[in-house]
C-alpha cells in the first residue's frame, strides 16, 4: 500500500523540507498517523462517509489530537489529502483494466502507462534528484 511514501512526501512539506528528505525525519507522530490513516481510512470502509470522519481511535490508540471533525480538519489535513490521493491512484490504476476484450499483456501495458503518469504527477511534488 502506498499510504507510508505519500505521508512522508506531504509530512515533509508540513515540515517544511524536500519531500526527498523525509525518510531522514524519524517522527513517532508520523509512523502513527501512517497506521491510523491505514487501518482506519483504507480499511473496509473505504470511499464510505465514515472513512471522511475522523475516529476517536486517533486519540484513544495512537495518542494524536483528535477533533470530532473530517479528516481534512487543520490538525490533520494530512488524512484527508492521503485518502483523496489514494483514491485516485486506485481509480486510475483500475480503469486501466477495463477495456473489453483486451489481452492481460495488453492491460499490464495500459496498467504500466497510468503508473507513469502518476509517477510524473508525484515528481512535481517530489524535487528529489533520483525520481
Amino acid at each position: 500500500m502506498a499510504v507510508a511514501p505519500i505521508v512522508s512526501i506531504l509530512w515533509a512539506g508540513i515540515q517544511n523540507v524536500p519531500a526527498h528528505e523525509a525518510s531522514a525525519i524519524t517522527s513517532e507522530d508520523r509512523t502513527k498517523l501512517i497506521h491510523y490513516i491505514a487501518r482506519f481510512h483504507c480499511g473496509y470502509e473505504w470511499g464510505y462517509p465514515s472513512s471522511a470522519k475522523i475516529h476517536p481511535a486517533i486519540k484513544l490508540q495512537y495518542n494524536l489530537e483528535y477533533n470530532d471533525g473530517y479528516s481534512m480538519h487543520h490538525m490533520h489535513p494530512i488524512i484527508g489529502a492521503s485518502v483523496f490521493l489514494l483514491l485516485t491512484m486506485n481509480s486510475c490504476l483500475s480503469s486501466a483494466t477495463y477495456e473489453k476484450g483486451a489481452t492481460d499483456t495488453e492491460k499490464l501495458k495500459a496498467v504500466k502507462k497510468v503508473a507513469e503518469l502518476i509517477r510524473g504527477a508525484f515528481q512535481s511534488i517530489d524535487d528529489a534528484p533520483v525520481n
